[in-house]
């Protein structure tokens, strides 16, 4: 047995205090003693460390298992981003389309109101006293073809339009239509 001698009161109090856990306050003898704390507190060790892995074992199940929802809902919101991005992307065509749709209503207003300006011109002649039938190289005959030629043109534009564009193109055609007829008479072509 090794004795050691310390003489710093510093360093007698720490190994005072690191041993106190040691010390018993039972009689006997001091290997018998010294073992059996040992033991005991091995034993509280191993089960310390026991405890330490457990929980560090529920841990990680937990640490997967947060894991996994988490791509699980970080793949959901690539998901809903995507969507959204193709929605947007809808949007912006739908209004590209609505504009040159509206451009186009626009244009073939203007060619309604020249078309009506010409029919009020026309409608303000003085009429003939009878019909005459028209014939194929006389001026009125030529503003009767070109009408019915301009009604034709929108009915042919219409079949490769969307929609919206397609149903005013039919009804500006039906309407220039509807004019020739009431000032050329009977004899102006329809367009089929």
């Amino acid at each position: 047995m090794t004795t050691f001698v310390v003489n710093d009161p510093a360093v007698c109090d720490q190994v005072a205090e690191l041993l106190g856990p040691f010390r018993s306050s039972k009689p006997g003898r001091p290997a018998t003693n010294d073992r059996v704390r040992d033991r005991e507190a091995l034993l509280a060790a191993e089960r310390r460390i026991a405890d330490l892995e457990q929980d560090i074992s529920q841990t990680q199940y937990l640490l997967a298992q947060s894991t996994a929802k988490l791509a699980a809902e970080r793949e959901a919101h690539d998901e809903t981003t995507a969507k959204l991005v193709a929605a947007e992307s809808d949007l912006a065509q739908t209004s590209r389309e609505l504009e040159g749709g509206r451009a186009e209503l626009e244009r073939v207003r203007e060619e309604l109101t020249e078309n009506r300006r010409e029919l009020t011109k026309l409608r303000t002649q003085p009429a003939p006293a009878t019909v005459k039938p028209l014939h194929g190289n006389s001026t009125r005959a030529k503003d009767r073809d070109a009408f019915t030629e301009l009604a034709r043109r929108m009915d042919e534009q219409a079949r490769t339009q969307p929609k919206p564009r397609a149903d005013v193109l039919r009804i500006a055609a039906g309407a220039v239509r509807d004019e020739v007829e009431k000032v050329y008479g009977t004899t102006g072509k329809k367009a089929s």
